[in-house]
């Protein structure tokens, strides 16, 4: 979850509502902390928002919650650096590159185009 701007937040909430969790920042922390257990649990990866943007403040719009246009892309940036290992691990394995070769010149061959080379 990524990290929330409290005083723009609560221009449009009451506070009082998240007083008996012992507040939003408290909130946000127990949930941080269950999302990272999980994802260790699980053995997948996280992107830890909360963490990564307190860095970059430019990705928050002004209502305290919302990404800015700079936001989407600093958040997309995130997410492809975590997803980028998993896509080259997945690209350099034998079996996903025969067997998607294989595949592919099989429906070809099926559709009477022969040996129409496909990569």
């Amino acid at each position: 979850m990524p990290p929330i701007e409290l005083k723009a937040y609560f221009t449009r909430h009451d506070p009082k509502l998240f007083d008996a969790e012992g507040g939003l920042d408290q909130m946000i922390g127990r949930y941080r902390e269950v999302a990272l257990q999980v994802a260790k649990e699980a053995e997948v990866s996280l992107v830890d928002l909360n963490q990564l943007l307190t860095k970059e403040p430019s990705w928050l719009s002004k209502d305290g919650v919302h990404p800015s246009k700079a936001g989407n892309v600093i958040i997309a940036k995130h997410a492809a650096e975590a997803v980028k290992p998993l896509i080259e691990e997945l690209a350099s394995s034998a079996n996903f590159r025969n067997g998607s070769s294989q595949t592919r010149d099989k429906t070809h061959q099926s559709r009477g185009l022969g040996s129409v080379s496909t990569d």
